[in-house]
């Protein structure tokens, strides 16, 4: 199985100093050292197979700013913590356009808490194909923090709601309390985390 851009950004962020390919080729090797393989007639390189993939993603994550190059060396960006406004579209993927004019893929199940409009810090989280995508880790600002719902139910300890005002279908949940709406009345939230 080939190595994901994944994996090689994992590996990576467990150097603490400058790096060369070959050892990252070692690093990411030596969590599949203790399989045993089926024996073929001739068993291609693992490194043959693999380097191609590393070269091409080392180059992206250099243009985008998370690795500095340094002859044959690599290290990590002390600076690089992507930071700007999310757009999130109706079926909840994300585009994060950073400060500094990137524009990074936010996937689904990488968007955290953040909605449409809001300021956001992320961390790399994968690199395919020239794009890079991102992973959500904090909400700086929200554009807005009160929203149109809908209660979809009451649970024992809290009550679900969808947000009406917003595209993808969001579901958040409050506490109870002794003057809470019935289910399907529409209500305004304000949205603290």
């Amino acid at each position: 199985m080939p190595i994901s851009s994944k994996r090689i950004i994992e590996a990576i962020r467990a150097f603490k100093g400058p790096f060369t390919h070959a050892d990252l080729l070692s690093r990411i090797g030596a969590g599949k050292a203790g399989r045993e393989h089926k024996k073929t007639r001739r068993p291609a390189k693992k490194s043959d197979r693999e380097q191609p993939r590393i070269e091409e993603t080392l180059r992206e994550l250099t243009g985008a700013g998370f690795l500095v190059k340094r002859g044959k060396s690599y290290t990590r960006a002390e600076s690089f913590s992507p930071e700007g406004v999310i757009t999130v579209d109706g079926r909840g993927v994300g585009t994060l356009k950073t400060d500094s004019g990137d524009v990074l893929s936010v996937k689904k199940d990488n968007t955290g808490n953040a909605h449409s409009g809001d300021r956001v810090r992320a961390e790399l989280d994968d690199c395919r194909g020239g794009t890079c995508y991102a992973r959500i880790t904090a909400v700086s600002r929200r554009r807005k923090e009160r929203y149109i719902a809908r209660v979809e139910t009451r649970l024992k300890d809290y009550i679900v709601f969808r947000l009406v005002d917003l595209p993808g279908g969001v579901q958040v949940r409050g506490a109870r309390s002794s003057n809470e709406p019935r289910k399907g009345e529409l209500c305004i939230i304000h949205l603290t985390g």
